[in-house]
């Protein structure tokens, strides 16, 4: 009986290391957080091992001893060049290179609620002992750690796949005129059609270093032709309202205020925004070769670009760049960044939040297509049955902003039945209290009548056909019929 008690013993203490053997030695003080540097590493070293636990020096994060008599975590993350620390003359070793790398290309912007916090939060996820930070976004707090973990690996690696994209044209065309390659670009894959570019991010060689058999890749398309998008809606295809004299540097401040943010407009994380809520990115996007075709031109149908220097008051969602990314095990996705659906009117509204529920309405609106007693089953956004109930059926606007819309209406869904193109939406919103339409785009993208406020914006025009679809000819005729019916 001895014997099979020892036995017992025995297997409790191996089960120690997955639970009440890390009390006192897990994260918290005794868990290296920034700066990630040799003098804060050898304080949180000492701490770990004063308390007669065991430091790892490459994971910086600290354990019961039990938990090195295993196997399971002996070489520090399967790191064999490091091993544990069990006393205060083996802490203060040089930084690891991902301690280096945090503190050269992030610095400050590492804390909890520093504008690279997502990074942090998804190596927290993931690294050993690491103690997971609360997401700064109050509509994150259900979150689960696993999820929260995940989203903000996304979040990191889109945002600076998109910085990444944002060039001043395209690296293949640079390399041609200037005799020199860009120091990012890896390789090229012209085989795929569309200018496509694989680059190297921060964030990656970060991930690496800890995962060095997980996927961590990026690429960008078409950057050249988005480049001149971006110009263009600077210039000849201004909207009106306080545009940026350079978008590429004005979406790259906003990528770079913090991370990403699941879109009001649908609870999961296939809709995102900026930080300060300026641009919107779709991701899981699917209709790579509809873009390319509009971007570039296709046939007798025209670029986008060509489209609006005759139509610069255009209500097409405006597309910024596309990127694609790979990360936690998951196959690749496509993530496109589009100007703000509502033109920045929430934004107006409540600079630092999404408005509170009630403050605007916003409608997804199309012809005879859908059935128009139809409603929502989504509270944040109605259709069109929702509009004739709740609005009357009617845009309320002045009757020389309805001529202006529908004039400018007719040439973009001239300009989508050219490409083939259905299934997109007129995206209405609509908000009270005279909030106007100063430093917005004009009519009739923005429009001011009386209380009340109306953006508009066709979204959605990418989506490709499907054998219940309306063909492209009579689809734009019902929209243009929609639009002169609600809009007298």
């Amino acid at each position: 009986r001895i014997p099979a008690m020892w036995q017992l013993l025995a297997a409790l203490a191996a089960l120690l290391p997955l639970g009440l053997a890390e009390e006192g030695c897990g994260p918290g003080p005794y868990a290296l957080s920034p700066p990630f540097d040799q003098k804060h590493s050898e304080d949180v070293c000492k701490t770990c091992v004063s308390a007669n636990c065991r430091w790892c020096p490459f994971s910086q994060s600290c354990a019961h001893p039990s938990s090195w008599f295993s196997g399971r975590d002996s070489s520090c993350m399967n790191k064999n060049d490091f091993k544990p620390v069990e006393s205060g003359n083996g802490c203060g070793a040089p930084p690891t290179e991902w301690m280096t790398l945090l503190e050269s290309n992030y610095g400050k912007g590492l804390s909890a609620s520093g504008a690279n916090g997502d990074l942090m939060r998804c190596l927290q996820g993931r690294v050993e002992r690491w103690q997971m930070w609360p997401d700064p976004d109050p509509r994150a707090v259900d979150w689960g750690d696993g999820e929260l973990s995940d989203f903000s690996c996304a979040s990191a690696l889109i945002r600076e796949a998109v910085v990444a994209s944002l060039s001043t044209g395209s690296s293949f065309m640079n390399f041609m005129l200037n005799n020199s390659a860009e120091q990012l670009v890896k390789a090229r894959a012209l085989s795929e059609g569309w200018e496509a570019t694989e680059r190297e991010t921060n964030f990656c060689a970060v991930y690496k270093q800890f995962f060095p058999k997980e996927y961590c890749e990026v690429k960008t398309y078409g950057e050249y032709d988005f480049s001149q998008l971006r110009k263009a809606y600077s210039s000849y295809a201004s909207q009106g309202g306080d545009v940026p004299s350079d978008y590429s540097n004005d979406l790259k401040d906003s990528l770079q205020r913090g991370p990403l943010r699941p879109s009001d407009l649908k609870k999961e994380a296939l809709f995102l925004t900026t930080w300060d809520f300026k641009y919107s990115l779709l991701m899981g996007f699917e209709e790579k070769s509809n873009l390319e075709k509009m971007v570039r031109g296709d046939k007798e149908a025209i670029p986008l670009k060509d489209h609006l220097r005759s139509n610069p008051y255009s209500l097409l969602q405006r597309v910024f760049s596309l990127v694609q990314i790979k990360i936690l095990k998951k196959k690749d996705v496509y993530v496109l960044v589009l100007a703000n659906e509502n033109h920045g009117l929430e934004r107006k509204i409540s600079p630092e939040k999404v408005p509170a529920e009630g403050v605007v309405q916003r409608y997804d609106l199309k012809g005879k297509s859908r059935k128009q007693t139809k409603k929502s089953i989504n509270p944040y956004v109605g259709i069109n049955g929702d509009f004739a109930e709740q609005q009357q059926n009617e845009l309320r606007l002045r009757n020389w902003q309805c001529k202006n819309f529908l004039k400018y209406l007719q040439p973009d869904l001239s300009w989508l039945e050219s490409h083939d193109l259905t299934e997109y939406s007129l995206f209405v919103e609509v908000a009270g209290n005279s909030v106007g339409c100063s430093g917005l785009p004009k009519v009739p993208l923005c429009n001011a009548c009386l209380e009340d406020t109306t953006t508009l914006a066709i979204v959605d025009y990418f989506k490709e056909k499907t054998w219940t679809s309306t063909s492209p000819k009579k689809f734009s005729a019902q929209m243009m019929e929609f639009a002169g019916q609600v809009c007298l």
